[in-house]
């Protein structure tokens, strides 16, 4: 039986496509396709059937950050290690679950 109440998909802002594409890809390897008129990209994660997408044209809800997302990892320190690597001005934590990475950043800033 299907669960009804997954995330099958998330729009996140992304003022600038490309860097929000290298920023997912490289960090926790979300596949990506733009679309034709380049101010949209489909992502999925991984083999499941979550995915969204990256829009140029939606305005993030806060100036100061991104969206808010928790992500399943299996080595949290290791990921936040990354995350800071990529030079991405973000506000990353841990929740409870030492699994469960709580991030917020705005990917078009270096």
């Amino acid at each position: 039986m299907e669960n009804k109440h997954t995330i099958t998909h998330i729009e996140i802002p992304a003022p600038d496509l490309n860097k929000a594409i290298t920023f997912y890809s490289k960090v926790f390897s979300w596949e990506t396709e733009i679309m034709p008129d380049k101010t949209y990209a489909m992502f999925r994660i991984g083999n499941s059937r979550t995915g969204g997408g990256f829009d140029t044209s939606t305005k993030p809800a806060q100036e100061k950050y991104g969206p808010g997302i928790v992500i399943n990892v299996d080595d949290i320190n290791s990921k936040l290690e990354e995350i800071k690597k990529s030079r991405r001005k973000s506000y990353p934590g841990k929740n409870r679950n030492t699994r469960w990475l709580w991030l917020l950043c705005k990917i078009s800033e270096h």
